[in-house]
This record gives C-alpha cells, structure tokens and sequence, in this order.
C-alpha cells in the first residue's frame, strides 16, 4: 500500500520510461514519487522467470508462455489479414523486460526529422550524448557477440553480405554505419539487463520518497479546470483516488493514449459518440501510429548445419538502403539461425525483413467507455504504398542472398514464401498483405510538436498542451520512429526530459 497517499509525482506506468523517471526524479530527496504498474515486480533476479530473465526468443514467445504479463493487445495489420497479436509487458519494465534486447540507436536522420516536427527542443547533439551516457555510465551492459563465437547461418549470413556488397559494419551503433555486423543486445552473459536491473538497483528501491506498487492498473486522470489533479486506479478489487502535485502517464504507446481517451483527453468527436465526456480536444491523441513492418524469407537448414536449440538464435543483422530510397538505412534484415519447420522435427533459417522507416501510420480508438474493454487498434500498414514495395525489395534481396555463398551451401528448398509465389509480383503483394507482422515496435501515439500543430499531444518537454500538472513521456511521444529497434531511444528520450524536470522546466 502506499506510504505516500499524495505524492508530488504520480508515475503512472512501470515501463522503460516509468524505470527511468522513477530513478531520476527520486535523486531529490525532497521529492516524494510513486510509480503504478499493473503488474507484478520482480526485483531479485534469482526469482524471476525464465522467460524474462533470459530472454529466449523475444516478445511474440513470451505472449505465448506468460499470457499473465502480457496486455493481450490486438490489432489490424491490413485490411485483409485479421488480427494479429501485438505482445506487450504487463511487469515492471514493460515491454524493455520481455523484449529482443536489441539495443540499437536511432540515426542522425531521425533526430532531425524529429527536430522539424517538434522543435528544437529536440536534436541530434543532445539525444547522442543521452544514447552515449546509457552505455558510458555503466547503465546497461551491452553485448556484441565476438565473430569468432557466431554459429555457423549467423557468419554465413554476414560473410553472404559482405560477398553481395553490403560492406561491413563493426558497430551498428556508429551514427553514419551501415552494412552486416554484430548486433548490440542489453545482456550480461545470457541475462537481460533490463530497464529495472539498470534503473531500480537496490539502493534505489530502499530510497524513503520512492514507492513502487503494484497490482494496481490506472483507468482515468481527474482534471479540475485544466489541471490533473489525480489518478483514478483499481488496486486489489477496490477503486481508489491517488492525488499528487504532478502525474506522468508512462503506460506505453498503446496504454498511454487509451489512458488519455478514458480521461476525456483527445478527439472531442470521437469521445461525445462513445458518451466519453471530452475535458480538451487534442485530436493527436491515438493517431501518428508508427511501428516497423516485417516480414521474412525461410529455408529448410541442411542436417550438417549444427546449432543449439537455445540462444543465441541471432547476433548479426544487415542495414542498407532499399533500392531507389533517398533514405538511408531505412531497411534492415534479421537471421534467426533455427526455427521450427513446417513438419514436426524439421528445422528451418529465416531472415526477417523490417520496413524501418514506414510511411503509412495507424490508430488507437476507444471501443467503450468502460476500461476493461482494450482499446481498437489499427495499424494501418501499407496505406502509403512505398512501405509494402521496399518489403517487396527486401523479400528479393533476401531471397538472392540465400544463394550467395557461404550461405547457400547452409539451406535448401526456400518454404516461405513458396517459390512461385516470391516469383509473382502479384501474388508476393498479395501474401505480404497477408502475413506481415509487427516488428513490436509501436510509437507516436502522444506524439510531440509545437503548440499550433494540431496533431501534437505534448511539447518537447512530455508536457500536454492545453493542460498543466500532467506530462507523458514513453515511446508515445516520439515525434516519429526511428531507423532502428526503439528501445534505447526510449530510455535516451526519458533520461532527457528527466533533466529537464529535474531543472525545473
């Protein structure tokens, strides 16, 4: 229960962001904070699930095996293909403790892109030094797997691109690289050092003016005029009212926008037709919805190929330009080393191919008023067509490096997509619409801009426009995604507004 029953900052989320403001605005002592998490703690390693504390085989495989810290999200991909799973963390962390653990930075590109949607509050400069420090401070321990340690399909994938002209790239997280190399992975040995374990250590956790709860799911911010004045929660079958002098909603971009709906805070339209109450018309709030497309290639893997059937299923990664695109590194292709195949005891390789920088954006909608019903979501995929044909290039790129050497002496008959349908430009456009999934990369929901854009939830600072004493900082805010799995841009983005509190602004 809580020690503090009006704290100065109410936390409202225990996510990434959520670890990260908790630990950073709790240095004053002065400043009592509360962070509210849906789910449960796991704050000694030893005692932590596997599936969590190791990592194995990323988001999709946890949803499946821990359908208790999993949201049960899901959403439309196209039009055509129904709904498809959209995994995310019901635990302190989040989705940063159930995720891939690849921690790649956002390019150059992508900061200045967000500089022109939401000022310059926002910049290259600032966010480097923010991505820099995450790793030079200790914070996370950052895996590269040595090549002298890649299974066999990892060194034959690398060495294939580097035949077929990709060029090589030692670190992925250098701003201006591009080409096939080691992947960084927030890992310490096999264990994921995950948002809690870099953020809520020991000393930080016995501090008297923090306070983690859990259990406790927040279902509607009360305002008073146009200021937030407490959370509304459910916390063990009972309703209960949190005051605080200041609430920060770090749900995620999906909680954080259907947070802000049930609040009364979005499109006034939208919410009058559910018989929402609308306390401000900020139409930006569950629109710009931006994730990373995928899909993959898959072969049959030869007998003679041998790999463990656990980690490290993938250490090596490609990013290039797709053909004719003025935006660099603006695709990127994953080996997964084993999988099952389409027979039982049959083993496959696939290379997942990722749209890095879509076009098209989706949406997060009320479907009732009432809290426990999960919000509509739309991810909208290939609505601007160029997203569907860089997927369409990188298909045939993958396809064409399966048969470069050493790669093609490692796999045989290519099962997804069939043959005759990767040879079909018709019927490839139609298969993609059909099994494209998320890259489990979704953001921009809240997204940042000035006051007179009307598409902007919060400015550079999390702070809602046309509201005082309440602020979101998660991935919802991201003006844009960027070219690059967003994790570590999420923790760099909460470090740089947690400063900006921290003094005041």
């Amino acid at each position: 229960m809580f020690k503090s029953t009006s704290p100065d900052v109410a936390i409202v989320g225990g996510g990434s962001a959520a670890c990260v403001l908790a630990a950073r605005l709790s240095e004053d002592q002065n400043r009592r904070v509360v962070m509210l998490e849906a789910g449960p703690d796991f704050p000694d390693p030893a005692h932590t699930p596997a599936m969590v504390r190791f990592g194995w085989g990323g988001s999709s495989s946890f949803a499946d095996e821990h359908s208790d810290l999993d949201w049960g999200y899901l959403a439309s991909a196209t039009a055509v293909n129904g709904e498809i799973k959209l995994p995310r963390g019901k635990l302190v962390g989040g989705s940063g403790s159930v995720n891939g653990q690849i921690f790649l930075r956002g390019l150059p590109e992508d900061i200045a892109a967000w500089s022109a949607i939401a000022g310059n509050g926002i910049d290259w400069l600032t966010m480097d030094a923010a991505y820099r420090a995450l790793e030079a401070e200790g914070l996370f321990r950052i895996r590269r797997w040595a090549s002298s340690s890649w299974v066999d399909t990892q060194a034959a994938f690398v060495n294939s691109c580097v035949a077929a002209g990709y060029g090589v790239a030692t670190n992925l997280n250098s701003p201006y690289a591009m080409g096939a190399g080691p992947l960084p992975f927030n890992q310490d040995g096999q264990i994921r050092w995950s948002p809690p374990l870099a953020y809520l250590t020991p000393a930080v956790r016995a501090r008297p003016n923090l306070h983690i709860v859990t259990g406790t799911v927040a279902y509607r911010i009360e305002l008073l005029g146009n200021r937030a004045v407490a959370v509304t929660v459910h916390q063990g079958g009972a309703t209960k009212r949190i005051t605080a002098g200041e609430i920060i909603i770090a749900a995620g971009a999906i909680g954080s926008p259907h947070l802000l709906l049930h609040s009364g805070i979005g499109p006034a339209d939208e919410l009058k037709a559910l018989g929402v109450a609308p306390v401000i018309n900020l139409p930006g709030v569950g629109r710009n919805l931006r994730d990373h497309p995928k899909c993959w290639v898959q072969w049959k893997l030869h007998d003679k190929v041998t790999i463990e059937d656990q980690v490290p299923g993938l250490q090596t990664a490609v990013r290039y330009t797709a053909t004719g695109s003025p935006n660099r590194g603006d695709m990127m292709l994953y080996p997964n080393s084993i999988i099952p195949g389409p027979a039982k005891g049959d083993r496959a390789f696939r290379i997942e191919v990722v749209n890095n920088l879509e076009l098209s954006s989706g949406t997060i909608k009320l479907k009732s008023p009432l809290w426990p019903i999960a919000p509509e979501i739309n991810l909208n995929f290939f609505h601007e067509s160029i997203d569907r044909e860089r997927l369409v290039d990188g298909i045939h790129r993958t396809i064409d490096l399966g048969r470069q050497q050493p790669l093609a002496d490692q796999i045989g008959e290519q099962l997804l997509p069939p043959k005759k349908i990767s040879d079909s430009p018709t019927a490839l456009n139609a298969w993609i619409d059909q099994t494209v999934m998320t890259g489990h990369h979704v953001s921009s929901t809240c997204r940042m801009g000035r006051d007179d854009d009307p598409q902007a939830v919060v400015n550079s600072s999390g702070c809602v426009h046309g509201l005082t004493g309440i602020r979101v900082i998660d991935a919802s805010v991201m003006p844009d995604s960027v070219r690059a799995n967003i994790h570590a841009t999420v923790l760099a983005l909460a470090e740089v507004i947690a400063s900006r509190i921290q003094n005041g602004q």
